[in-house]
């Protein structure tokens, strides 16, 4: 067996028929010896025996369904002759994973996923699960987690495993269990006072030292119960950088985005909201204290009332709208009449590859709503943070709201009466405002929606997700937060749990004297002509780098490899007239005419217009706000409204190309971000360049000087060329004929479509 991981007051007994690994704590234990004794005087415990021992001999007693009999919060484990037992409290407050070993005999466990995966296969996710996240919101409230074949144990469940197969037992139906509470009107002469009896004979005696965490409903009724607080503040960034008073946890966006790894490594998996960096920042802060006592499940319990009188409990029904509505709905909402949140921001894959999946519909009645935050849509993921983040810091979160019968009893109530109880006074910043610290840490988000690892994830569509998040950071919202919050944390859990793990490939750098993959040096033109092609790879271009000199220095290094190769084909493919080419992308870049995505101010018509492109796979033209922006500012609108009317004209009568045969190949050779790029490429748009003609002649005559002979002799000139794998255009040469006879040399884009790095290439005419 594999012990509990992380876990608290983890005690193992063994005797001759049976074995327990218990994590948790449990109160109420005098009643419950009590009835061991008289259900089984001889398997009774002695009076004060630790919580590991009452639990086993609850096992022994009742079986299964002594579990339910147990108060309090526990994991545990049994080995019972020939067979396993794991079980999990009613409520979940305690965490417990398994996984079954690939022979088939035997089940790893653990408090944590870590443990459960130690020594085992290379982690994979689940990309069921990751779809069911992004698209609906839903966290821990199935089996599956995120780790492809690793379960969790779900409140109020048994794992029973035997040599006949594994199964899954409720021994408490926690859900019914609540149902069934719901208006039973308790009718308690001073219900104040009677919570607050139940939150102290909860908490019992905690080991020092203690401190409260005084925020969110249900804060007022545990003052007093520790004589020390940690109150979270959330200060403008502009007082970041002031040191916290004694007591006081100072949360910024700046410190999250230093803490985003570790803080995901511990988490495990990824959260439903920024509240998981709370709960780690308060056991962060709060590892000098044993006993850490927080109102979770308030909240939860406060579904339905005012949410102007309690902030918190309107953040969990958003956050509940969120998980069953998904990504398209929530993103709608949020951006109100504008269309561009309404895209899906999933790639088409994993959409149609899950698209049985829906979202459950949300409960009607607001004290259903109560039971579904309890059991499934709010409280389980915040519970496996809580238990996680105290972990790593060697601290306990002890929640006295989260009794099944102070639920129960809480739950009887009337909306009146829970707000009084719950409600209190003002009370304070309870939730970190995720919306504006996506907003604070914008470019580095930026940074992750446009990286090639996010690219090539198979989860999103990069495009959408970035014009999606242009739209929120012009008009931030707390709605359209939660969706990239979740995005986001998809990224990072990638690149922390399964990118570090994966061995870096192996990358093999074409010499000049080679083709790129999946192309051939060698093309026959329309006349008869054979060319041969060389495709020059380079580092990236900026907008600081000197063009001509990069340029010649590499000319002059490809002459130079040509020159010392004993290799007979390409001393004879390379003995008629030749002509240097280059991507017009580079010269853009280096005139300062690629400019980053957000750095375009997109105006209401280029949205419009936009919608109306089609795309293809091979490059985004105008089909995004961004390059239609350029296209405006380059052409005017008036004239792009004409071009597009005409193509309208043009389609109808079964004639292509309209559009850009009226606008003009300027636009025409405007372009946007594509995911298969090279950085920065893939996050820029850009114009096409300026004065094509005369950088093709200013190449030329300083490439001329630096070529031995019969280089120079041979040499042609320069042609500026804009291709890709549906077409190209000679933008601007130096060379003599016609443009459709360069254009004809790339028939086939020898230098690429995707993140080659060649954007340059030496074309020969042969004999």
């Amino acid at each position: 067996m594999i012990a509990l991981a992380g876990s608290y007051h983890c005690a193992e007994l063994t005797s001759s028929d049976g074995t327990i690994e218990f994590s948790g704590r449990l109160r109420g234990t005098a009643e419950l010896v009590a009835a061991m004794q008289q259900a089984d005087a001889d398997a009774a415990p002695e009076a004060g025996a630790d919580d590991a021992t009452l639990a086993l001999q609850a096992y022994r007693i009742w079986g299964i369904d002594g579990f339910r009999r147990l108060a309090g919060t526990f994991a545990l484990a049994v080995l019972d002759a020939d067979r396993l037992v794991l079980a999990r409290d009613p409520l979940g407050v305690e965490q417990l994973y398994f996984r079954r070993e690939a022979d088939g005999h035997r089940i790893r466990f653990g408090s944590t996923i870590a443990a459960v995966l130690a020594d085992g296969p290379v982690p994979t996710p689940s990309a069921r699960v990751v779809h069911r996240y992004l698209s609906t919101g839903a966290l821990d409230d199935e089996p599956a987690t995120f780790f492809e074949g690793v379960e969790r144990v779900l409140p109020g469940e048994a794992l029973i495993a035997e040599p006949s197969g594994v199964r899954r037992q409720a021994f408490l139906r926690t859900k019914s269990e609540l149902l069934r509470a719901l208006g039973a009107r308790p009718g308690d002469p001073d219900p104040a006072a009677e919570l607050r009896r139940r939150l102290q004979d909860s908490l019992g005696t905690p080991e020092q030292p203690v401190a409260v965490i005084p925020t969110g409903p249900g804060s007022t009724a545990l003052s007093g119960l520790a004589d020390r607080t940690l109150v979270p503040e959330y200060p403008d960034h502009t007082e970041a950088a002031v040191e916290a008073q004694p007591g006081r946890i100072r949360l910024t966006a700046d410190q999250f985005k230093a803490d985003w790894s570790d803080f995901i490594r511990v988490e495990e998996e990824p959260t439903g909201s920024a509240a998981a960096y709370l709960h780690y920042r308060l056991a962060q802060d709060g590892a000098d204290y044993n006993t850490l006592i927080g109102a979770e499940g308030a909240a939860q319990l406060l579904l339905g009332a005012d949410p102007a009188s309690n902030p918190v409990a309107g953040a969990v029904r958003l956050v509940g709208s969120a998980v069953r509505g998904g990504v398209r709905t929530v993103t709608r909402a949020a951006g109100g009449r504008r269309p561009e949140l309404a895209i899906s921001l999933l790639s088409d894959e994993l959409r149609s590859r899950y698209s049985d999946e829906g979202p459950a519909p949300l409960a009607a009645e607001a004290t259903l709503l109560r039971v579904d935050a309890l059991t499934t849509t709010s409280l389980p993921y915040r519970l496996r943070s809580l238990a996680k983040t105290a972990g790593r810091f060697g601290t306990r979160f002890a929640l006295p709201y989260l009794e099944l019968d102070t639920v129960r009893w809480l739950l009887g109530h009337d909306d009146e009466t829970l707000g009084a109880l719950l409600g209190g006074t003002r009370q304070g910043a309870a939730e970190p405002p995720q919306a504006d610290w996506l907003m604070r840490i914008k470019n580095t988000v930026y940074d992750v929606f446009m990286s090639e690892s996010f690219a090539n994830r198979g989860y999103f569509d990069q495009t959408a997700v970035v014009e999606a998040f242009e739209a929120f950071i012009k008009r931030p919202n707390s709605s359209a937060a939660a969706v990239f919050w979740r995005i986001l944390n998809v990224e990072l859990w990638c690149r922390e749990f399964f990118d570090a793990a994966q061995p870096a490939p192996e990358v093999r750098i074409k010499t000049d004297l080679e083709a790129n993959d999946g192309k051939a040096l060698d093309l026959v033109l329309p006349d008869g002509t054979s060319v041969r092609r060389y495709p020059l790879r380079t580092e990236l271009f900026s907008a600081s780098d000197d063009l001509t000199s990069r340029a010649v220095s590499r000319v002059g290094e490809f002459f130079e490899t040509l020159t010392g190769t004993d290799e007979q084909d390409h001393l004879a493919a390379t003995t008629g007239r030749w002509y240097f080419f280059i991507s017009e992308k580079i010269v853009a870049i280096t005139q300062g005419r690629s400019m980053f995505v957000w750095d375009i101010k997109v105006s209401w018509a280029a949205r419009v217009l936009s919608r109306f492109v089609v795309r293809t796979p091979t490059g985004i033209g105008l089909g995004s706000p961004f390059t239609m922006q350029l296209a405006i500012g380059e052409a005017g609108l008036p004239r792009i409204l004409f071009a597009s009317a005409g193509s309208v004209v043009g389609k109808l009568a079964g004639k292509r190309g309209v559009f850009y045969d009226l606008v003009g190949n300027n636009v025409r050779a405007i372009d946007g971000p594509t995911e298969y790029s090279a950085y920065p490429s893939n996050v820029s748009a850009k114009l096409p360049p300026k004065d094509p003609d005369q950088v093709a002649a200013a190449l030329t005559a300083a490439i001329r000087p630096i070529l031995p002979e019969p280089y120079a002799s041979t040499f042609g000139g320069t042609v500026v060329m804009d291709a890709n794998d549906l077409g190209r255009n000679a933008l601007g040469q130096d060379v003599p004929g016609e443009p459709k006879k360069y254009e004809e040399m790339f028939a086939d884009n020898p230098l690429g479509q995707g993140s080659q790095q060649t954007p340059l290439a030496i074309v020969f005419e042969r004999p």
